[in-house]
């Protein structure tokens, strides 16, 4: 949890105010609450140790940075009490602790501290050991719980806070040892702590202040208070050590908020390492600061790998990051070199940025990601660093691929049933022309050997050529119908001769269901355009009218053209009376059918609304003259205006 985003948390509201110092940058960041502890403007600060020591009182600077270095050196707990000169407080004694961030390879990279002011407790205890007045006319006032301790450790006055705290009798608490068994205090690590180890003991014998130690102490009732403790010894006029002055408070509730806040931060740390998704961190300088568990298993990487070390840079391929930073230059005017800028730019821009990009593994795999970046902000609103959460989109872009194959085998396998119906109804249109062929052929055998005139003979085989053109007509729109849209190429064509070969292959159905056909069209009318397709289309919407039509008495279907500026409507009207508004706006919809299962798809009008489309038109539907109405939409060029 970053320490600069507690200031409007109950441990600031308590008087804790926060800092972190980058030892490698020399960046010493605070929160709020330090600027008011230190009374130092914001503007006036640089951020560096070396502002930061200047705050110091002069006689503890050197001190001060004794404990900073044997804390970095020896690793352990920087443990200390300063003064400061506040412009408005005047001197201030300031307690710190801080722990130390080390790399893998054991150099220091930050110390993450806490303040809080102990003036008061500092007077107190100094003023009773400098001006050795009554106790009884001070202590019993203090909320601070004040104990004297003789030489040989023994309780010899308390204050009435003192009782309230331990929950103990004047007599109970007075007469008793730091060694009393009684106590049970613990370390906030929950062992034991033991009594030469209190802070009155060691003050006795090092006849120095001990401040702010922290002691868990077992009351009566067998709960537990946490007291922080300061010891002071005093001296008589020789300079003799005579007795110590121990005051404390209960911090039990700043004990158990923290320890609140750490079962939070532990509780954070697991959903982010249970997660399905990958959550990676990075500081403004785009070094990574998280790295969960799903990163680790999706990218190869450890966290101790990248964490203070590189930038997601690594897991990024280089040409799509190259190009994004081109569109974002291009689009936003934003002149950015490619790089962790370009993951995080739009971001500081609109707060949150998603895209889908690759990312490649360790061992140079690659994958596609959906990642979303979010600026992180601390109390006064600057950003602090970036979190990035990644979906691997694998598996969604296996099923994408699996749909789309489907749907193109579900599409071809429509149109080949209705090539199949095709077929099986144009066989009379066939077999017709193929019959006059063969009886011809048969013909001219005779009339050869007969030795017919020769024109007599050309006449015949004439008519052989027709009903030959004929067949091979037919068999030309069927390939039309065939085709996809990928097999298509772009071409000018007469309208009305597609509307006709389209006509062509289901002019048998529709004579043998009684359906009159009726189109008046001039001799020619060119469109560019992909005609193969719009031929399928026409065959749909034919055969759509004449199963709509088919139960009533007045069985007819006609095409009507008409020129609307640059586009050409082609109408297709049938002699029915509409459609339910229900199923019409659902009609053009994939798979959507009103027919028994097993007697249609469903794909007949998405598949022509997509070949009009697919032409830069629109297929539509409505009334015209109170009947059943589609409208074709064609640009009669698909050349784009300049």
């Amino acid at each position: 949890m970053d320490l600069l985003n507690l200031d409007n948390t109950s441990l600031s509201k308590l008087g804790f105010a926060f800092w972190i110092w980058e030892i490698p940058t020399d960046k010493l960041e605070w929160s709020s609450a330090m600027f008011e502890l230190f009374g130092i403007e914001t503007s006036s600060f640089n951020g560096s140790y070396d502002a930061w020591e200047s705050a110091l009182h002069p006689d503890d600077r050197a001190k001060t940075a004794a404990k900073f270095k044997d804390a970095i050196e020896k690793k352990i707990l920087f443990d200390t009490s300063f003064r400061i000169i506040s412009p408005f407080k005047g001197i201030r004694h300031i307690a710190a602790k801080g722990v130390v961030d080390y790399a893998s390879d054991g150099s220091p990279i930050k110390v993450r501290g806490v303040n809080w002011d102990i003036t008061e407790t500092v007077v107190v205890a100094e003023k009773l050991s400098d001006l050795n007045f009554s106790y009884e006319s001070v202590i019993g006032t203090l909320e601070e719980g004040l104990v004297v301790q003789n030489l040989d450790g023994v309780i010899v006055k308390s204050n009435h806070a003192a009782l309230t705290i331990l929950d103990l009798t004047e007599d109970e608490l007075n007469g008793r040892t730091s060694i009393d068994p009684r106590w049970k205090c613990i370390k906030l690590d929950g062992s034991t702590f033991e009594g030469k180890d209190h802070p009155v003991p060691i003050a006795t014998r090092t006849k120095q202040i001990q401040r702010d130690v922290l002691m868990g102490v077992q009351r009566k009732d067998g709960t537990l208070s946490w007291i922080s403790i300061t010891a002071v010894p005093r001296f008589d006029s020789s300079g003799n050590i005579k007795d110590v002055v121990a005051t404390f408070v209960d911090v039990t509730a700043k004990i158990k908020l923290q320890r609140q806040l750490e079962d939070l931060a532990r509780f954070q740390r697991a959903i982010l390492d249970s997660a399905t998704y990958m959550f990676i961190a990075a500081d403004t300088n785009g070094i990574i600061t998280l790295f969960n568990s799903k990163a680790e298993a999706q990218l190869g990487y450890k966290a101790s790998d990248v964490i203070g070390k590189l930038t997601p840079e690594l897991f990024h391929d280089k040409e799509e990051v190259a190009a994004h930073s081109h569109f974002i230059n291009e689009k936003y005017g934003i002149q950015s070199k490619p790089g962790f800028e370009t993951f995080v730019i739009l971001a500081k821009k609109f707060k949150v940025d998603e895209k889908n990009w690759t990312y490649i593994r360790k061992d140079g795999t690659r994958f596609p990601v959906h990642l979303a970046v979010t600026v992180l902000e601390n109390a006064r609103g600057e950003i602090t660093g970036y979190l990035g959460v990644a979906t691997d989109l694998t598996k969604q872009k296996e099923l994408e691929f699996e749909l789309e194959r489907n749907n193109k085998a579900m599409i071809r396998n429509a149109k080949l049933a209705s090539l199949g119906e095709l077929t099986a109804g144009i066989s009379h249109e066939i077999n017709n022309p193929l019959t006059i062929i063969l009886g011809k052929a048969e013909q001219i055998k005779y009339m050869i050997k007969d030795d017919d005139p020769k024109d007599h003979i050309v006449a015949e085989l004439e008519k052989i050529q027709t009903s030959s053109e004929r067949i091979s007509k037919i068999i030309k729109s069927l390939k039309y119908f065939s085709k996809s849209s990928n097999d298509c190429k772009l071409e000018q064509f007469n309208i009305c001769d597609v509307i006709l070969d389209a006509y062509g292959l289901v002019k048998e159905k529709m004579s043998k269901r009684g359906v009159e056909f009726a189109f008046n069209h001039p001799d020619k009318l060119f469109i560019e355009g992909y005609k193969d397709l719009l031929v399928q289309t026409l065959v749909n919407l034919f055969t759509n009218s004449m199963e709509a039509i088919e139960p009533l008495d007045e069985k007819w279907i006609r095409v009507e053209l008409e020129m609307d500026g640059l586009i050409l409507k082609v109408s297709i009207i049938d002699s029915g009376l509409g459609i339910q508004d229900n199923i019409a706006q659902k009609m053009m919809i994939p798979f959507f059918t009103t027919k028994e299962i097993g007697q249609g798809t469903g794909l007949g009008l998405s598949i022509s609304l997509g070949n009009v489309q697919y032409n830069g038109g629109q297929l539509t539907f409505s009334l015209k003259d109170k009947h059943t109405c589609f409208t074709l939409d064609l640009p009669i060029s698909q050349k784009k205006p300049i």
